[in-house]
């Protein structure tokens, strides 16, 4: 039975969000300054990346739309991904979070460079 309520709206934005800014924005490498508690370049507006906080309620607004009000036939999940992904994107671009080509990644813990 399908209830109204939409604990599977939020994950589906999220992973788009994680998948985009990871593998699109970033080209895979984060830095240490990832690990800082607040400053520094993944700290946003004041500890909140509003791009992911727009993409995860337009996200989730288009998978309780689609798995509850106008049902389609592949189901939510997907049209979801990919409406997200594509808001990331377009902020992501707006934002200018971007690494340079060609960067290394370093280890996260100790800054050695990564094994490849």
């Amino acid at each position: 039975m399908m209830s109204a309520s939409c604990n599977d709206c939020g994950p589906r934005a999220m992973f788009a969000v994680m998948a985009i800014d990871y593998y699109i924005a970033r080209r895979g490498v984060y830095d240490r300054d990832i690990l800082r508690h607040s400053g520094g370049k993944y700290w946003f507006t004041g500890g909140w990346n509003f791009g992911a906080l727009l993409t995860w309620v337009i996200g989730g607004a288009t998978y309780w739309l689609l798995a509850f009000v106008w049902p389609v036939p592949i189901g939510a999940a997907l049209p979801t991904v990919v409406v997200s992904a594509l808001v990331y994107w377009i902020s992501i671009k707006v934002m200018n979070i971007s690494v340079e080509p060609g960067t290394k990644s370093l280890h996260l813990a100790d800054g050695r460079p990564s094994a490849e």
